[in-house]
């Protein structure tokens, strides 16, 4: 068994100055890990099964740790009804997320991060809602998003594709999104909305974050909307 501190020890254990992981890892609280180790501190690859605090994960990722203490990570990742908001302090929120994934990415001590994400995600408890069959394939930052999300519940059918990036002094907004047969109401996302059914094609292609400064287009097409709500 281990805890997000002893790692944190061993992984730093050559580092010029302390290695400090993402605080909010110490909710994974006390793990056991089935499986292997191999390589170096600075250099290892981890195939096995952690059980946490907050759910089951199964990697098998390479991790390199850099000087300067920046981690860089690659491989294959899953979960089983993992409770991803207590991680990310959304508790109420976001939780039991069964994913399988290969994620290419790094973060360094600053906080900054940035993922490449391809794979599927079985289901997640969202608003008390448990979605399904979510399939994700791009690049994540902090404050961007670029690649194609596609969700097809039965409640509902969401594709996102293109980019969304605020992490420049202009937002841009550049990408299309499909809803076809949105079931509001029963996605508790408008639970006063009864029978309520929504579909629309959203192209967007601009920039800016107030009507001031606005620079391009935004087009809505095959928009309808349906409630028994009166």
């Amino acid at each position: 068994q281990t805890d997000i501190e002893d790692i944190q020890k061993i992984l730093g254990k050559d580092s010029i100055t302390p290695l400090i992981l993402p605080p909010n890892l110490r909710k994974l609280g006390v793990m056991s890990y089935k499986g292997n180790f191999t390589g170096f501190f600075n250099d290892l690859v981890a195939y096995g099964v952690f059980n946490t605090n907050i759910g089951e994960i199964t990697t098998d990722m390479g991790f390199k740790l850099k000087e300067d203490n920046s981690i860089f990570y690659s491989g294959a990742f899953k979960s089983k009804r993992l409770n991803v908001g207590t991680l990310i302090n959304q508790e109420g929120n976001l939780n039991r997320l069964s994913l399988d994934l290969t994620v290419n990415g790094g973060w360094s001590p600053s906080g900054n991060y940035l993922a490449y994400l391809d794979g599927n995600i079985d289901s997640i408890l969202y608003n008390s809602y448990k979605y399904h069959r979510l399939n994700i394939k791009g690049l994540f930052t902090q404050r961007q998003f670029d690649g194609e999300l596609e969700i097809n519940d039965p409640n509902g059918y969401l594709n996102f594709n293109g980019r969304v990036d605020l992490s420049s002094k202009v937002p841009v907004f550049d990408f299309v999104a499909e809803v076809k047969e949105a079931r509001l109401d029963r996605l508790k996302l408008t639970p006063d909305l009864k029978n309520s059914n929504l579909s629309f094609r959203l192209e967007s292609n601009f920039e800016g974050d107030n009507i001031d400064n606005l620079i391009g287009s935004v087009k809505l097409t095959n928009a309808s909307f349906y409630s028994d709500r009166k």
